[in-house]
């Protein structure tokens, strides 16, 4: 075999290496989601086995391409622990833009929220005309305005005409969706959320049962179109 051959084989074998240990390398990226200290900064990406060094108090919160997520504490200073091999990186990618998103604060409505419930993330928000997304399976809730009082209000299906009465107690701000109104995907309802509230379309998109993970959540209501609710669900995120 003459030179060229071989020296053509050579630089294919560690062309298609390369290729190889970048995909490994990008199976093993985790995301920087909070950070107490702003080094590593929200949005940076980590490699598992890296060294990381952590001050006393410092503390930063990472989710790997798997949906997993870990807090870690310093003082620390070792090689970041990381979990077995996964394949989803769009995860990080998203996971990434927003975490620099709410890192500069855009999103003024996640971040003036503040912490949120996981069932009060997925409530629907009576007052707010749009898009709304709600788990397909279990208990949904529907947010008021104030909550000095008690009051009542109503949910409609627009396209069935199916409807309900509901009613907060003094102190609640959730009451629970009506049984007797189905949730159905892409279906607009007129929600009144208090006697003299305005009455509000609102859109449902139903969250699939079957993600693994709440960072898994985090993607599919930003790609959903539910973006606040995106947020405060990455907010959440332990």
């Amino acid at each position: 075999m003459s030179a060229k051959p071989i020296a053509w084989l050579i630089v294919s074998f560690m062309f298609v290496a390369g290729l190889e240990a970048g995909a490994a390398q990008a199976d093993e990226q985790m995301v920087v989601i909070r950070s107490s200290h702003g080094k590593p900064a929200p949005g940076e990406l980590l490699v598992k086995g890296q060294p990381l060094t952590l001050p006393d108090g410092a503390e930063i919160t990472i989710v790997a391409a798997d949906g997993s997520v870990r807090t870690l504490r310093g003082p620390f200073a070792g090689p970041l622990p990381g979990p077995a091999r996964a394949q989803d990186r769009g995860l990080i990618a998203t996971l990434q833009s927003l975490a620099k998103e709410q890192a500069r604060g855009q999103v003024l409505g996640a971040v003036r929220g503040g912490a949120y419930s996981h069932g009060a993330i997925y409530a629907v928000e009576g007052y707010n005309a749009g898009l709304h997304c709600v788990p397909a399976a279990g208990q949904v809730e529907i947010r008021r305005q104030g909550a000095a009082a008690s009051d009542s209000g109503s949910v409609q299906d627009s396209n069935t005409g199916a409807q309900a009465q509901m009613a907060w107690q003094p102190g609640q701000t959730l009451t629970l969706w009506p049984a007797s109104v189905p949730l159905r995907d892409g279906a607009e309802y007129l929600i009144r959320a208090g006697k003299r509230a305005v009455p509000q379309r609102i859109t449902l998109k139903l969250i699939p049962g079957d993600l693994g993970s709440d960072a898994e959540r985090v993607r599919w209501l930003s790609e959903a179109g539910c973006k606040s609710q995106a947020m405060r669900l990455l907010q959440a995120l332990r």
